[in-house]
């Protein structure tokens, strides 16, 4: 850190980069969440010892032996954990001040990352083939076999572990078909990438944009219109009709110039669907604040551009074309669909984002099917405390809304209702099975005509340990997508299955576990397993199959955005559209 740059520019970028982050401290080998910057503190300041004023510096001397060099650098500060603070003398314990030259940050920087060599090298030991993993697990279970202690406690235990793993048989289901404009379908491929015949096709339902702003700075006035004229360019086989747009020119970079520029040139502007924002580099707190104007106060689409994104003109067309993809969602079309024969029927994906350190309420991401080609997606996002009541109530005034909103496009309330839902720990399901979803169905009967329809509740879980391995040829390797294991490993008492819905190039695969908590729609083991393996390819910013089906991730994605970013709620005028992608 350079303590020489006093300005309140860089003291803010400082406080950007680091707070929220977590640091490892070299001296005592412990992590620290950094929870604030202070500026008017440095080594020489003092703190009471035992009813003594010390220095940091010499406090760091005589308790670890460390010569502090730069006795002008601020102080980071840090509140300590739950842990610490239940111990006595709590006061003392609450704010802890570290030395930045004492410290290093955890985890990858957004400079590591677009490190190419860096990142290569990392995935070495990262990503792991099948095979390797096998033969490192076989040869663990032989060493703990070999090893006297070791094996004699399994004895005492009861327990044995044998170096072969287990064989089991299960379905894998076809690929799809993914429907485009004009009646065209395109088989997948084997590498489940269908994003050279979105591009040259098309989109299922195309939203033409004839009157959106792009906002930059001036020295970004160039690259935007190079991005103007490529997006003109690839909006025509995808059926999108591209007007010129209004360009507004921010004169500044700090988050309250372009606030303001928004603010005094979009506020009153109802007739414009959508504004493109181009940054001159990466800023969460600027990218918060224009988030939070555009999506909670004025409640309009805006997807913001790194200018580094677009000034290398030989990846300008491949960026462009997935922009006015994302652009398209959020102006409420939809890329592509799949074939799921299901009549009257409405499908949500419900998340939940907890914030690090539970400073805000949670927020409870909840998308829902609004169309028999469930392609158009509605969207409620909720803020609560962490409290399975408030949770539930959230959920109903959700149900309320979306099921409403049903009956108000399509004539009539659904028939049935298929709910995805992650964010359940084992430990919830049963509070999750007999009173949350119980709870949910009766307060159906409060709507007019004492509605009663077929309800099915799918948790989904993404974060297992669970993995599977193809076995062919004397040979270990990822599974096809569309694989599912349905016996051997699932629960006793739940109907369960795990299912492998992404193509995996590098690495191990890792499955999805799919509990079955209610199956009210009365649909076949097989129907749900491929209506879940269907759902996965309808996620719009992958051209390919993704982990969860897609209104799980459509539903992380809003909860994220509003209790990352937002943290207000968005505007109702937005929730037609999936805005947050």
């Amino acid at each position: 850190m350079n303590a020489k740059t006093n300005n309140s520019d860089s003291k803010q970028e400082i406080m950007a980069a680091l707070c929220g982050s977590t640091v490892i401290t070299h001296y005592n080998r412990k992590t620290y969440r950094v929870d604030d910057v202070d500026f008017t503190m440095n080594p020489l300041s003092t703190f009471e010892q035992n009813g003594v004023e010390v220095t940091y510096k010499d406090y760091y001397k005589k308790m670890y032996d460390v010569e502090i060099k730069n006795l002008q650098q601020p102080m980071i500060i840090t509140k300590a954990k739950k842990k610490d603070i239940n111990r006595k003398n709590a006061d003392d314990l609450s704010i802890c001040c570290l030395v930045p030259e004492l410290c290093n940050l955890t985890g990858l920087t957004d400079a590591m990352k677009s490190d190419f060599k860096l990142m290569k090298a990392l995935q070495t030991h990262t990503l792991v083939t099948p095979e390797v993993r096998q033969n490192a697990i076989v040869e663990f279970v032989n060493r703990i076999n070999a090893h006297e202690g070791a094996s004699k406690k399994f004895k005492d235990w009861g327990l044995m572990m044998r170096p072969v793993p287990v064989k089991m048989e299960g379905p894998v289901y076809k690929r799809e078909t993914i429907l485009l404009g004009s009646s065209i379908r395109k088989q997948v491929g084997v590498n489940m990438d269908w994003g050279m015949d979105v591009a040259k096709n098309a989109m299922f339902v195309a939203v033409s944009m004839l009157n959106w702003a792009i906002m930059y700075n001036q020295r970004d006035e160039t690259t935007a219109k190079s991005f103007c004229k490529q997006l003109v360019s690839c909006g025509r086989p995808l059926g999108m009709e591209i007007n010129p747009p209004k360009p507004i020119k921010v004169q500044g970079t700090n988050p309250e110039v372009f606030v303001s520029t928004i603010n005094n040139t979009l506020k009153n502007n109802s007739e414009l669907q959508l504004v493109v924002i181009i940054f001159p580099n990466q800023r969460e707190d600027r990218y918060n604040a224009v988030k939070r104007i555009c999506c909670s106060e004025i409640g309009i689409p805006s997807q913001v551009i790194v200018s580094r994104t677009l000034s290398k003109p030989e990846r300008l067309q491949s960026i462009t074309q997935k922009i006015a993809l994302q652009i398209n969602c959020k102006l409420g079309g939809a890329c592509w669909a799949i074939d799921i024969p299901l009549k009257n029927t409405m499908i949500v994906g419900i998340d939940v984002y907890h914030e690090k350190g539970k400073q805000m309420s949670s927020v409870v991401g909840f998308v829902a099917s609004m169309d028999k080609t469930f392609t158009e997606w509605y969207s409620v996002a909720a803020m609560q405390r962490s409290t399975h009541q408030e949770l539930m109530k959230s959920v109903q005034d959700a149900f309320h809304k979306v099921v409403t909103q049903f009956k108000a496009k399509n004539g009539l309330l659904p028939e049935k209702i298929i709910i995805y839902r992650d964010g359940v720990s084992d430990g919830d399901l049963k509070q999750v099975e007999e009173i949350e979803l119980s709870d949910l169905i009766e307060s159906f009967k409060s709507y007019p005509g004492q509605y009663n329809p077929m309800v099915s509740l799918i948790i989904v879980q993404k974060r297992i340990n669970t993995r599977v391995f193809q076995y062919a040829n004397e040979k270990y390797s990822n599974p096809s997508s569309g694989t599912v294991i349905d016996n051997t490993v699932t629960r006793r008492n739940y109907f369960d299955f795990f299912l492998v819905s992404q193509h995996v190039r590098q690495g191990t695969v890792n499955p999805t576990h799919y509990i079955v908590l209610k199956n009210g729609c009365n649909l076949s083991v097989e129907n749900i397993q491929r209506l879940s393996y269907k759902l996965c390819h309808l996620y719009y910013n992958w051209c390919g199959t993704v982990k969860v089906p897609a209104p799980v991730q459509y539903a992380h994605k809003l909860a994220y955005l509003i209790g990352q970013n937002v943290r207000q709620m968005p505007s109702d005028k937005l929730c037609n559209s999936l805005f947050f992608l």
